[in-house]
């Protein structure tokens, strides 16, 4: 996961530290879903481009490139993490969302930690 350094500070933690940055993340995100009734794109929308960015849009996803792939990725890969067909991926629950995120949070530093080894 990665945060915005002033998000990370508004949430307590150090952003370079990989356990208060999944932390956090974690957080985050589950503070996303709830604002948005656990609308899982507008929660990864908020995520990637930042809650104003959903205002400025009327609380829609706006319409940047980045955040657009960001959420077909994500949406994918939790379809196919979770063998779901399109219809079981409708239900899936906050908490299943929040477990895959942050399987692929700890995926990510693992590799992340792999890499600057080498």
């Amino acid at each position: 996961m990665q945060l915005m350094p002033l998000t990370a500070q508004s949430l307590g933690a150090d952003a370079s530290d990989p356990a208060q940055n999944v932390d956090a993340g974690a957080r985050y995100l589950r503070d996303l879903l709830l604002k948005y009734d656990g609308l899982l794109w507008h929660a990864l929308a908020a995520y990637n481009a930042g809650p104003e960015a959903l205002e400025k849009y009327h609380n829609q996803i706006p319409p940047y490139a980045k955040t657009i792939l960001y959420i077909e990725k994500i949406d994918r890969d939790l379809k196919r993490s979770a063998g779901a067909s399109n219809s079981r991926a409708s239900f899936i629950s906050g908490s299943e969302i929040l477990f895959w995120t942050l399987s692929a949070a700890c995926k990510a530093c693992s590799t992340s930690r792999a890499q600057s080894h080498d």
